[in-house]
């Protein structure tokens, strides 16, 4: 810890690189000092006795000439192994004691010790004339961050950043809104339809708050499996509003992510409830160059979140 607090004050940060690691295998977006972005990618293997991700990190370190001790990793993991929670607590509170209330909500909804869960909060408005403030509390358990140092401790590389895949893929969208034919960053609630690696629904209600719903991709599109995607993403939609409360809200556009329906987008226009609803094919030829030469193409959904979380790290 010291070396690299000496190396910080000597103005030679960690680089930063975002990875995908999951069913895929690896995927590395590395943003270096020049900033110049690098994107390495490591499809997962039958058998072996290295893993894909020092597999992707010898790479890596071979493609931009870096050291491990000059890489941290900021990693993503699924949306699903993390619960949120909003919580009213009374104002005043030190984060001393905020830590104490929010251990209490996350063993009431994973039960199991406090020591078995890793967790992080965040105050959301917080007012000296108010009697209560609003926080959010994020938290999963330790065997999942566990997995991921124990992975980094591997291949001796350290860990800057863990956060969920959805918040990387919203980052990557929102950033490069205009490479995707849009004129200008979507407004909130809009929609991401994953249709790769984990068929999934994710309603992006603000910067910071998203609601996931899995869906069927059909996996060679009909009028018939078009239609039933369409019926699920319209109940998915019903659900996220029931669930707000609030029958008035406009879903603003959809943004399909990955290969496996129609680029037009002509079969989900006038969705009910979504009639003003824009849909737009998500391209990531701009990421796509980030690539090294004679290097797999990742799937588009692993090469976003790869490339969000490298965001994520330089925040």
């Amino acid at each position: 810890m010291r070396n690299q607090f000496l190396r910080w004050l000597e103005g030679a940060p960690p680089q930063s690189v975002g990875m995908y690691w999951g069913d895929e295998g690896v995927c590395l977006v590395h943003q270096g000092t020049s900033g110049r972005r690098t994107c390495v990618y490591q499809p997962p293997l039958a058998d072996g006795e290295q893993s894909p991700l020092s597999i992707a990190i010898r790479k890596l370190k071979t493609y931009v000439s870096i050291t491990s001790r000059d890489l941290s990793l900021a990693v993503a993991i699924n949306a699903d192994d993390v619960f949120i929670r909003s919580l009213v607590v009374p104002s005043g509170l030190s984060d001393a004691q905020l830590e104490q209330v929010a251990i209490v909500e996350a063993v009431a909804n994973l039960p199991v010790p406090p020591e078995e869960i890793c967790m992080d909060f965040m105050r959301i408005d917080q007012s000296e004339s108010a009697q209560n403030e609003n926080v959010r509390l994020a938290f999963c358990r330790r065997e999942r961050i566990d997995d991921i140092l124990a992975a980094a401790e591997g291949v001796q590389v350290s860990v800057s950043v863990v956060d969920r895949d959805v918040q990387a893929l919203h980052d990557a969208i929102v950033s490069r809104a205009l490479n995707s034919g849009m004129i200008d960053a979507p407004d909130y609630p809009f929609a991401m339809l994953l249709t790769e690696i984990a068929p999934r629904l994710v309603i992006c209600l603000d910067a910071l708050s998203f609601e996931t719903y899995p869906v069927r991709i059909p996996v060679n599109p009909t009028p018939e499996s078009l239609e039933d995607l369409r019926q699920q993403l319209i109940n998915c939609w019903m659900r996220c509003r029931m669930v707000r409360g609030d029958d008035s809200m406009a879903l603003n556009c959809l943004i399909c992510i990955g290969t496996a329906l129609p680029a037009d987008g002509g079969w989900l226009h006038g969705l009910n409830g979504m009639e003003n609803c824009e849909v737009f094919p998500c391209t990531t030829m701009d990421l796509q160059s980030l690539i090294v030469p004679g290097e797999s193409n990742p799937p588009a959904e692993a090469l976003l979140i790869a490339a969000g979380m490298c965001d994520r790290a330089l925040m």
